[in-house]
């Protein structure tokens, strides 16, 4: 019985593995690979906006304290805001570098492809070259 259960899951994953279309990637690397870079662009971006949000904020608060009302102003409250808005948005480019990592990661351990192979039919006399699908995938660990 488990002979006959292995043969028609051998047979279904042979006759599905025919449909496929030669050259493609079962796992597109380079797309996540690609999305990884964006994910990390757009990270840096966010914290560098964040840190320079909350330098500008500071220094505006401060410039502020030292005259007119003091810290009591309207602007100076504004620069408060634009600090905390600051920390926030660089706080949330973590949540991206956390992401690029892990696409990457998943990028670089998971490689599969589909290519035509060459075979040999020896069972006529003249020898018979027939192409079939070859299944390649590799698992780093």
């Amino acid at each position: 019985m488990v002979k006959a259960i292995l043969l028609l899951l051998m047979i279904s994953i042979s006759s599905a593995s025919l449909c496929q279309n030669p050259g493609n990637n079962f796992f597109e690397e380079k797309q996540l690979f690609d999305k990884s870079k964006r994910q990390k662009i757009a990270a840096w971006l966010l914290l560098t906006g964040g840190v320079l949000m909350t330098g500008s904020g500071y220094v505006l608060f401060i410039y502020e304290g030292l005259q007119g009302d003091g810290v009591k102003s309207i602007k100076a409250k504004l620069d408060v805001g634009l600090f905390f808005t600051g920390i926030a948005v660089a706080g949330a480019s973590i949540p991206l570098f956390s992401a690029s990592a892990k696409n990457k990661r998943t990028a670089m351990l998971v490689r599969g492809h589909l290519k035509m192979e060459n075979s040999i039919s020896k069972l006529h006399t003249p020898f018979i070259k027939s192409r079939y699908p070859a299944i390649s995938v590799s698992i780093d660990l």
